[in-house]
Parts: structure tokens; C-alpha cells; sequence
């Protein structure tokens, strides 16, 4: 799954960009990782109002302290599923986007 994400990124990266294209994509691709994990913290600060141990990671823990005490909220089950499906769907919704913005180079 994460190869099938990393593959369509590439391929859209050495698409949208004319010169250097892997090293810009490997660029926007931390830049936009990054940027997601702040709003991603920013977000869950914001919902349940608690100071956060660290960077709230997409599809990961939720950890935090009260007083001297730590805490981390784990989700078991079927948002494992549900966290493949998005990844998935991310995926192959980049590879549509490479086909036009390939078909949109070509004419």
C-alpha cells in the first residue's frame, strides 16, 4: 500500500515538474507531510483540548499528558481498514491526476 502511495507520487511528480523532478517532488513531499501534521495537531489540540505530547500523526496515537501521568488512545480493529482504504484511494486518485495532467502534456 505505502509502495502503490510512494509510486504515484513519483509519477506524478516526474510529470507536473520539467527539471529535476525527483528532487522538487521529494521536496514537496516533506513540505506537504510536514504541513499536514501541523494542521493534524493543531486540529486534535483543538477537539479534545489537551496539550499534546508531540505532532499529532496521521493515523497514528493520540498521546498527551495530564498532570504527571501519560497517556496514549489507541484505535484497534476495523480503523486499520479503514486507514488502508484512504491510503488507497489517495493512491489511486494521484495516478487519475498524473494520467490527465500526462494526457494535458501531450496535446
Amino acid at each position: 500500500i505505502i509502495y502503490s502511495m510512494l509510486h504515484s507520487i513519483a509519477l506524478f511528480g516526474a510529470i507536473f515538474f520539467n527539471k529535476l523532478h525527483f528532487i522538487k517532488t521529494g521536496f514537496a513531499f516533506l513540505i506537504g507531510y510536514a504541513l499536514l501534521m501541523v494542521v493534524n495537531t493543531l486540529f486534535v489540540k483543538f477537539i479534545t483540548g489537551l496539550n499534546l505530547v508531540k505532532f499529532a500523526m496521521p493515523f497514528g496515537f493520540l498521546n498527551f499528558n495530564i498532570g504527571d501521568k501519560y497517556y496514549s488512545v489507541v484505535v484497534k480493529g476495523a480503523p486499520s481498514l479503514a486507514a488502508v482504504l484512504v491510503i488507497s484511494v489517495a493512491a489511486i486518485l494521484v495516478w487519475v491526476a498524473a494520467y490527465f495532467r500526462l494526457k494535458e502534456k501531450q496535446v
